[in-house]
């Protein structure tokens, strides 16, 4: 009997320790996979980081683009406004000088009345 009992004990420990080296071999697969979810979880921060990075100095340089645009329409709005003045100012100067010509052209009545008379 006392036989039959040492070896249900020397069972039960090959059984306990079978159950350990399992447990064992359980966490550090369970540690290696922590691990590397940790990891990814790092690099794609790194990601999220670069890219925010990357985002700040596009919405910078599209600012910096639009305000040269915008400075560039306003320069261009005001040579159209000062191109139109001029032209505006040269319409009346070519009518003024066609109303001259058209007068020094054009016989007056008393200068040349005796002479288209005849």
């Amino acid at each position: 009997e006392v036989g039959h009992a040492n070896a249900a004990v020397a069972r039960h420990r090959r059984r306990g320790l079978a159950d350990f080296i399992r447990l064992q071999h359980h966490v550090s697969r369970e540690r290696e996979q922590r691990n590397y979810c940790e990891e990814l979880v790092k690099q794609r921060d790194r990601q999220l980081s670069d890219a925010t990075q990357d985002k700040e100095a596009l919405l910078s340089r599209i600012d910096a683009v639009q305000q040269q645009a915008d400075k560039e329409q306003q320069q261009l709005e005001a040579i159209i406004l000062e191109l139109h003045e001029k032209v505006a100012d040269l319409t009346l100067e070519n009518r003024r000088l066609t109303q001259e010509l058209t007068a020094a052209t054009t016989p007056s009545e008393g200068l040349f009345s005796g002479f288209f008379s005849r």
